[in-house]
């Protein structure tokens, strides 16, 4: 008997305390979706940045994990082939990710390249045979790399030719430096034979 008074006591308190308790209750907190995200730091942490509020208002909260490069290929890779759940989204470059288009643990992204309006009419053929396996889109492309050509006038010159204006035209000019022997960096001393 004495340990049923005590039993109905103890619940009697913990119910007391659990409904007068001090901790702050956020109810909005329970209104929000976590998705579990996994990219490299540096670009894919500025895209995630641009959109966050987009997501919070939308109810999406973003746990982000942003990992240097061998770090985050270690945990992609152990993601995707032991199909861990632990990521719901996976951010990274197709040069990487493609090699699991075949492999069947990849979502398709048709819905999101139309709604977006990508076409494959639009893309370059070696980025389209990246990023879509079998009519399916497994890729977005995100960032366009652009390419700086920076020459030494004093070269051309001595050389007597115009800099390139295109890559075919930047591809034969190599060829030329490359017959010439010379070092790189570009220098007009010659190597020695």
């Amino acid at each position: 008997m004495r340990w049923s008074k005590f039993t109905i006591f103890l619940c009697g308190l913990l119910l007391f305390t659990g409904c007068f308790s001090s901790q702050n209750h956020d109810p909005h907190a329970e209104r929000f979706e976590t998705v579990h995200l996994l990219g490299t730091v540096g670009v894919h942490e500025m895209i995630v940045e641009s959109i966050e509020d987009k997501l919070a208002d939308a109810g999406i909260k973003v746990e982000k994990n942003f990992f240097y490069w061998d770090t985050y290929m270690a945990k992609a890779r152990q993601a995707i082939l032991n199909e861990t759940g632990e990521y719901d989204v996976i951010m990274g470059p197709n040069s990487v990710l493609s090699r699991f288009m075949r492999s069947g643990k990849l979502i398709a992204l048709n819905d999101l390249a139309a709604q977006v309006g990508l076409a494959p009419d639009d893309l370059y053929p070696q980025i389209l045979n990246s990023i879509i396996f079998q009519d399916k889109w497994y890729s977005l492309p995100y960032l366009t790399d652009v390419l700086v050509y920076i020459y030494r006038p004093d070269l051309f010159a001595l050389m007597g030719i115009v800099p390139p204006q295109n890559i075919a035209q930047m591809y034969e000019t190599a060829r030329l430096f490359v017959n010439m022997n010379w070092q790189f960096p570009a220098n007009i001393r010659r190597k020695k034979q």
